[in-house]
């Protein structure tokens, strides 16, 4: 099943964050309220009542970091205007500020990296920040 194709299973749907089981801890639930393919994007909306509009292009972007990394888990990171793109986060935020999409301070790469291991093609897992050398949460391509 292609991820769009599955994403459209959790449209009206609450969502609990993977990363609660994978990391034990407690992130907040959301709602896929929208998934729009002609304008390419899904929106959800916390248990807070923030929403969060997440374009296609995000998604794209993480499943072709995670298939370079040949099965090795690449940290997902999580900050707003990130100073390092050797983590998922900054890399969507470094593509977004070089091709000038909108919404380019967003954090978003949790809740993608959700969607992502929800549908199945990948697994969270503990990995090495490289630069700190804390350990940190991580993503790969799901091992079959």
């Amino acid at each position: 099943m292609e991820l769009y194709e599955c994403l459209s299973k959790y449209v009206g749907k609450w969502i609990t964050p993977p990363r609660n089981e994978s990391f034990n801890i407690l992130a907040q639930r959301y709602i896929l309220t929208i998934k729009n393919d002609e304008e390419n994007y899904i929106d959800l909306r916390f248990e807070s009542g923030n929403p969060i509009r997440l374009h296609y292009w995000r998604f794209n972007h993480v499943v072709d970091l995670i298939e370079q990394t040949h099965g090795e888990y690449i940290p997902i990171g999580s900050s707003l205007n990130p100073q390092h793109n050797d983590n998922i986060e900054g890399s969507l935020f470094k593509e977004a500020k070089d091709n000038k999409h909108r919404y380019a301070n967003l954090r978003t790469a949790p809740f993608i990296c959700d969607l992502i291991v929800l549908c199945g093609f990948a697994e969270y897992g503990n990995t090495v920040n490289p630069r700190t050398r804390r350990k940190v949460q991580g993503i790969r391509k799901k091992s079959y």
